[in-house]
């Protein structure tokens, strides 16, 4: 019964009514199976660490859609809320509208002032910032947008995120250690940090990477890594 009140509590009606279906039907043909809405089951990984903490603090930095490879979905779900950051006008569209708990902000992440141009292709909702990824990853028929940048730091500042929360998720398409570069660890200790890494084709290899070195320096330590996304816990807890 909590999990229903939950569903209703977090979402509107119609919305909550269509998960309860999905939940329902899960249940009856597969009651083994976990549910995750992340792309490679990182959520799952996550939950592992967290301990299955039911409610946590969380901000998403480059979220993309509400449901579908959220990292922040399955706790959403229980009756967590937190930031949803992304470059994508279109997709905080799509927050504020299914996920109305949480706090939706446009904007780029970065350690750079001013704005930046963010490009998306035509029929994907995928977008960056990083004209390397733009060569490489998209073709032809990318929108662009002119959005605001935004450190990490002024972010928090803004929205009040407390010194200590539970999770950060990055994942911006290349720009991802700008991203991490805009925030104070001394300052903001969040106690699970993912952040997509493109490249890596073995474990080791995280080892000589710009955000494994940045982020030790922190005392955050490397724990898992799941096909893209590398997993950091504070060792200061």
């Amino acid at each position: 019964m909590n999990k229903i009140y939950m569903l209703f509590k977090q979402f509107r009606m119609l919305d909550a009514v269509k998960i309860s279906f999905v939940e329902i039907f899960r249940k009856i043909f597969d009651k083994y199976r976990v549910a995750s809405y992340s792309q490679a089951g990182d959520d799952c990984i996550i939950d592992f660490y967290l301990n299955g903490k039911s409610k946590i603090i969380y901000v998403d930095i480059g979220c993309n859609m509400p449901f579908q490879f959220s990292n922040t979905m399955k706790f959403y779900q229980r009756g967590s809320t937190g930031l949803a950051v992304d470059a994508n006008p279109e997709v905080i569209k799509q927050y504020s509208k299914y996920r109305p708990n949480d706090i939706s902000i446009c904007a780029c992440v970065s350690n750079s002032k001013g704005k930046s141009v963010l490009f998306v292709p035509e029929h994907s909702a995928m977008g960056s910032i990083s004209n390397e990824f733009k060569s490489q990853y998209m073709s032809d028929g990318v929108k662009e947008f002119l959005v605001e940048n935004i450190s990490g730091n002024e972010l928090f500042e803004k929205y009040a995120i407390p010194d200590k929360f539970d999770l950060l998720s990055v994942d911006v398409e290349g720009h991802d250690f700008s991203v991490l570069q805009s925030i104070n660890f001394h300052k903001y200790r969040p106690f699970i940090i993912i952040v997509e890494m493109h490249k890596i084709m073995d474990f080791k290899d995280l080892f000589e990477t710009e955000i494994f070195k940045y982020l030790k320096n922190y005392s955050y330590k490397l724990v898992a890594f799941s096909s893209m996304n590398a997993f950091f816990l504070d060792q200061n807890v």
